[in-house]
């Protein structure tokens, strides 16, 4: 593995790879600054490394590589390392005079200043890999690190394999760690503690942080009926000196894959996240409940220092009961938050309720297992949780472990209850809105007589005229695949979020119909648009299937209502499709692009193969624009690149024309000739919604400030969207002025409706919300630049689906830490602000989100050579504006020369009245 060595590295810009808190792994230590900023690669990233370093030396050791156009703060590319001339990823942390620069190795640790002509365009492929350092700080140092300790710490650690306790992360995304080399403890080394051995791994990594929210804890520990409750009123286990000998020996068994256990569920957040108890282990808990009881109201002390990932004693209020817990966040006040990680749940817990755990007591390991249905599902309906709730609730449980999650560690399990009732394929089925029935060939887990049995549940069958299809309303957008196509005005979709019921489903036709003799669930008639399960020709698997066409005693045409596709089938082939089978909609979505004119052009070779180079294989953003009883138009948008799908193919093959008039459905996108009439619907009057400006919290953001109402209230755009918001503004002209056809006004004047407006200064049109309407008036504020207007009704039009791709570009913040003087925010405040702000190069840090207006809490700085001065602090050394004490502390330098022009000039001039010319034209005046 290549070793890097250098000098002081600030903390790496892309998000690094995040092992769980609680989790405990074998990592390399690549670079060190100090005791409390140094990085690791884990062991599990080798393979990763390994192949990135071979992709890296094919494609930039050579004279083709493309050099960096635009090197700038923040900007990822490729730099090759003065020690052994070989390339790696890199950020740019920092500009130097002679056309050089400081770039930090994102995958090691290290920095270094370099010359700007060793830096190369990166491949975006290589920005889908997180950086594969992981920066560290280490646990339990004083304030004050001597020189003496750095260099014990570098001698213990650098270049070295060590165990590393993940412990939680600081505020910097650090790593939160302990370290242990060749069995010693670094940090009790550096601290002149002598040698400590690493404490026993958990039973299970504990999962991620559930919500910080208030959960009902159990008022006893022991969920289950019949249980031994634990209470402080129980015998009290003692033990005769401080060490609790019989709870650091107890056995615990292993949840391994394959072996069922009896469990009881201890905390629920929905299907794909919830913790288990092993039966087994009810005596242990109930022997940990009273040596914590004895423990703190005898002899423990009180916390003093809370750090995020610390293991404490904590007690819950509703029950006063003792129970170990897991710091999640250090505390801002009165409370903090912690997970009881002998449950799952979570709390926030008086500080004076919190005490320190002793060794013995921290070193049993954790008794709630984390726990999923299924890893690859993201969002699960209330129905699922639900009815998953209401199967589980104090009741004995069969568990079987099938795997685990490698991202965060979570076990994948099968859940039974005592009478062979599969929970797993309850709730799965309820995410299609099915009833919930066992297909055939779906196995249980049944108990009789301490003896476990597999028990196949068979279903009598059934034939189906017709299956159920997806609902899917206009203006939805998912994450799809395409799974067969003619051409792009016929192709069939697949929505991500079914991917997981799919698999079931072919899994249990596989079993099912493999097993099957040739005599059973014979078709006894074919005739068209019947349901049935066919063997497709090119692999010999089952799928469902219908019958479009029949053309003789044995021969017909069948389409396979799950993919799109289509073949000539013998029908002595054909099976009865079971009942068993008809719950699941058909997942083959019929799709057209949106605007998609069919022409010898549009469907020829050429552009049929360019459009399967933009879509094949690759996982697609699809809206839905409009329906024609079953078949979409749709826009496509590939999240990995970027790429307008639909532009891309129309500036080719078509001139994009949206769609205005009524006109004929396409075919079904299969090999076959068979036409569905379908009648097309228009949605031009049919409401919009847009989505709004997605930012990421304690980020460092390049933003323009485009209107201003104060430093409390003033809305931005990301310097990232201008180019995007610039095509937006000529789209919007050319649509609502230059169109053949007259667009319909908006018959709806609802208070938060979306709309297109004509700005009565300009006479241009732009995107909208109202805000109020009364007759002949409406007021609007115009999204993507925040300001506002009074319009009347013919200057409001519906907004095309097509013009709300882009989310709405104005984005409301607030100055984090500041608030008015007792004069309020009088218009000397508002001109100085205005004055800092507008036509400026500025650089925000978004904080958080204020849950009452949603404005974004910033830091704003204004950019000053090589540093970024805090406007907030500024206008504070003015006199203007009151700083707020707070434990934010601004990431921006104080500004050292005040804001120049403070004199009101009487003008009265607007922010609308001195907008920068920097920014895409919008509803504001020039003077």
């Amino acid at each position: 593995m290549m070793m890097m060595m250098s000098s002081h590295s600030p903390a790496p810009i892309m998000d690094s790879i995040q092992p769980q808190p609680g989790t405990q792994k074998t990592a390399y230590v690549s670079h060190v600054d100090s005791p409390s900023c140094f990085w690791v690669q884990l062991k599990e990233c080798n393979p990763t490394l390994e192949s990135m370093a071979d992709t890296l030396d094919a494609c930039y050791n050579s004279a083709v590589a493309r050099p960096l156009s635009r090197p700038s703060k923040g900007a990822f590319c490729v730099a090759r390392f003065s020690e052994d001339d070989n390339f790696y990823r890199a950020a740019i942390l920092d500009s130097r005079p002679n056309n050089r620069c400081f770039v930090h190795f994102i995958d090691y640790g290290n920095s270094e200043e370099t010359n700007v002509a060793d830096l190369k365009e990166i491949n975006l492929e290589l920005m889908k890999v997180n950086a594969l350092a992981l920066p560290c700080t280490l646990c339990g140092l004083p304030a004050t690190i001597t020189h003496q300790m750095k260099e014990l710490f570098r001698k213990l650690a650098l270049d070295q394999n060590v165990v590393v306790d993940i412990m939680g992360y600081d505020s910097q995304k650090r790593a939160l760690v302990k370290i242990f080399s060749d069995g010693v403890d670094v940090t009790q080394r550096l601290l002149g503690r002598g040698p400590t051995n690493p404490p026993p791994p958990p039973l299970m990594a504990t999962s991620p942080y559930p919500p910080l929210t208030p959960i009902t804890v159990p008022t006893s520990p022991i969920i289950p009926p019949g249980a031994c409750a634990v209470s402080p009123f129980a015998a009290p286990f003692v033990p005769a000196a401080p060490v609790i000998s019989p709870l650091s020996k107890s056995p615990l068994p292993e949840l391994s894959p394959g072996r069922i256990e009896k469990v009881y569920i201890s905390y629920v957040d929905n299907p794909g996240h919830f913790y288990i108890q092993l039966e087994q282990n009810m005596a242990l808990i109930d022997k940990l409940a009273a040596a914590l009881h004895h423990y703190c109201t005898t002899s423990a002390p009180s916390l003093t220092v809370f750090l995020p990932g610390q293991l404490c004693c904590a007690k819950y209020a509703d029950d006063d009961v003792w129970y170990r817990a897991l710091i999640l966040i250090e505390p801002t006040g009165p409370t903090v938050p912690v997970r009881f990680i002998d449950f799952g749940s979570t709390y926030e817990v008086c500080l004076q309720n919190v005490k320190a755990i002793n060794r013995e007591i921290a070193s049993v390991p954790v008794l709630a297992l984390a726990c999923t249905l299924d890893p690859r599902i993201k969002k699960w309906f209330e129905e699922q949780i639900e009815i998953f709730n209401s199967m589980v609730s104090d009741e004995c449980l069969l568990c079987q472990a099938v795997g685990v999650d490698p991202r965060d560690d979570k076990i994948i399990v099968a859940l039974s209850n005592s009478v062979g009732k599969d929970i797993t394929h309850v709730v799965m089925a309820a995410m299609a809105g099915d009833s919930p029935i066992r297909p055939q060939g779906m196995r249980s887990i049944i108990t009789t007589g301490g003896t476990t049995l597999i028990h196949d549940n068979d279903t009598a069958s059934l034939q189906a005229d017709e299956l159920q299809e997806i609902s899917i309303t206009v203006g939805q957008v998912e994450e799809v695949q395409i799974s067969s196509m003619n051409d792009p005005g016929h192709f069939t979709c697949q929505m991500l979020k079914f991917s997981m019921s799919l698999d079931q489903l072919m899994d249990n036709l596989s079993e099912t119909y493999t097993k099957m003799q040739p005599g059973e669930a014979i078709l006894p008639t074919a005739k068209r648009d019947l349901v049935c399960c066919a063997q497709f020709s090119r692999d010999n698997s089952w799928y469902r299937a219908q019958i479009t066409a029949v053309h003789d005693s044995n021969q017909c045409e069948v389409y396979y209502i799950d993919y799109g596709n289509a073949e000539y089938k013998q029908i002595s082939t054909l099976k009865r499709l079971l009942k068993n089978f008809t719950k699941i909609p058909k997942q083959a979505v019929f799709c057209r692009l949106y605007g998609f004119q069919e022409s010898e052009t549009t469907t020829s070779d050429e552009a049929i193969a360019f459009f399967e180079s933009l879509v094949s294989r690759k996982v697609l953003e699809m809206e839905f624009k409009s329906s024609d009883s079953g078949c979409y138009d749709v826009t496509l948008v590939d999240p990995a690149t970027n790429v307008d799908i639909n532009r891309e193919f129309f500036a080719r093959f078509q001139t994009f024309q949206v769609p205005m008039m009524q006109r004929s459905v396409a075919t079904p996108p299969s090999n076959v000739s068979t036409r569905l009439n379908m009648t097309r619907s228009t949605t031009r009057d049919r409401p919009v919604t847009l989505k709004s400006l997605d930012i990421q919290m304690g980020r460092e953001v390049s933003l323009i400030v485009v209107f201003v109402e104060h430093p409390g209230s003033f809305w931005c755009q990301l310097q990232r969207y201008v180019e995007k918001l610039e095509q937006l503004s000529e789209d919007l002209q050319q649509f609502y002025t230059k169109s053949p056809r007259p667009t319909p006004p908006l018959t709806s004047m609802t208070p938060g409706s979306a709309c297109a407006a004509r700005f009565t200064e300009d006479g241009l049109w732009y995107r909208a919300e109202i805000l109020a309407s009364s007759v002949g008036e409406i007021t609007v504020r115009f999204v993507d630049f925040g300001n506002t207007d009074i319009v009347s009704e013919d200057s409001i039009r519906v907004l095309d689906h097509e013009l709300t791709r882009l989310p709405a570009q104005g984005l409301r913040c607030r100055l984090v830490n500041v608030q008015p003087t007792d004069r309020g925010w009088d218009r000397a405040v508002t001109s100085r602000f205005e004055e800092a702000t507008l036509d400026k190069d500025l650089c925000a840090f978004t904080v958080d989100r204020d849950m009452e207006s949603g404005a974004v809490n910033v830091f704003l700085g204004e950019r000053s050579g090589e540093h970024c001065h805090d406007i907030g602090q500024n206008l504070q050394s003015l006199g203007l504006v009151k700083l707020v004490p707070s434990a934010l502390h601004s990431p921006f330098a104080p500004t050292l020369n005040p804001i120049v022009g403070g004199e009101e000039d009487g003008s009265g001039l607007s922010l609308m009245d001195r907008r920068s010319d920097g920014v895409q034209p919008a509803p504001l005046v020039e003077n």
